[in-house]
Protein backbone atom coordinates (compact mmCIF):
# COMPACT_ATOMS: atom_id res chain seq x y z
CA UNK A 1 0.00 0.00 0.00
CA UNK A 2 1.61 3.33 -0.75
CA UNK A 3 1.79 6.62 1.82
CA UNK A 4 -0.99 8.44 0.18
CA UNK A 5 -3.46 5.80 0.13
CA UNK A 6 -2.68 4.57 3.72
CA UNK A 7 -2.88 8.29 4.56
CA UNK A 8 -6.44 8.33 3.55
CA UNK A 9 -7.28 5.74 5.27
CA UNK A 10 -5.57 6.65 8.81
CA UNK A 11 -7.22 9.96 8.33
CA UNK A 12 -10.51 9.66 8.88
CA UNK A 13 -10.12 6.76 11.33
CA UNK A 14 -8.12 8.68 13.14
CA UNK A 15 -10.61 11.55 13.08
CA UNK A 16 -13.12 9.05 14.39
CA UNK A 17 -11.37 7.81 17.57
CA UNK A 18 -10.31 11.86 18.41
CA UNK A 19 -14.81 11.89 18.47
CA UNK A 20 -14.69 8.61 20.46
CA UNK A 21 -12.19 9.87 22.63
CA UNK A 22 -14.16 13.34 23.24
CA UNK A 23 -17.35 11.69 23.40
CA UNK A 24 -16.74 9.02 25.94
CA UNK A 25 -14.55 12.05 28.25
CA UNK A 26 -17.93 14.13 27.96
CA UNK A 27 -20.41 10.98 28.74
CA UNK A 28 -17.93 9.59 31.61
CA UNK A 29 -20.67 9.92 34.18
CA UNK A 30 -23.54 8.63 32.00
CA UNK A 31 -21.88 5.15 30.84
CA UNK A 32 -20.86 2.34 33.20
CA UNK A 33 -17.19 2.51 34.52
CA UNK A 34 -16.44 -0.88 32.52
CA UNK A 35 -17.08 0.40 29.84
CA UNK A 36 -15.38 3.64 29.79
CA UNK A 37 -12.37 2.33 31.00
CA UNK A 38 -12.56 -0.41 28.23
CA UNK A 39 -14.19 2.26 25.66
CA UNK A 40 -11.23 5.32 26.53
CA UNK A 41 -8.28 3.41 27.39
CA UNK A 42 -8.53 1.48 24.03
CA UNK A 43 -9.11 4.37 21.80
CA UNK A 44 -6.30 6.07 23.78
CA UNK A 45 -3.48 2.93 22.51
CA UNK A 46 -5.00 3.79 19.08
CA UNK A 47 -5.08 7.27 18.86
CA UNK A 48 -1.36 7.33 20.34
CA UNK A 49 -0.47 4.12 17.51
CA UNK A 50 -2.26 6.35 15.03
CA UNK A 51 -0.29 9.78 15.75
CA UNK A 52 3.19 7.77 15.38
CA UNK A 53 1.83 6.19 12.25
CA UNK A 54 0.68 9.47 10.97
CA UNK A 55 3.94 11.61 11.66
CA UNK A 56 6.13 8.47 10.01
CA UNK A 57 4.09 8.59 7.52
CA UNK A 58 4.67 12.59 7.17
CA UNK A 59 8.21 12.63 8.11
CA UNK A 60 9.50 14.02 4.76
CA UNK A 61 7.29 17.27 5.07
CA UNK A 62 7.87 17.66 8.54
CA UNK A 63 11.34 17.70 8.24
CA UNK A 64 11.31 20.14 4.81
CA UNK A 65 8.70 22.22 6.73
CA UNK A 66 10.21 22.08 10.23
CA UNK A 67 13.75 21.19 9.66
CA UNK A 68 16.92 23.29 9.41
CA UNK A 69 16.71 25.96 7.61
CA UNK A 70 18.75 26.12 4.18
CA UNK A 71 21.49 28.47 4.21
CA UNK A 72 20.86 30.87 1.41
CA UNK A 73 22.66 30.74 -1.66
CA UNK A 74 24.90 34.07 -2.52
Amino acid sequence: MNRTKALKILNPTLGVVVLCQAITALLHETIPDKVFEVVHSTGGVLLLLGIALHVTLNWNWIRANFGKPKAPSA
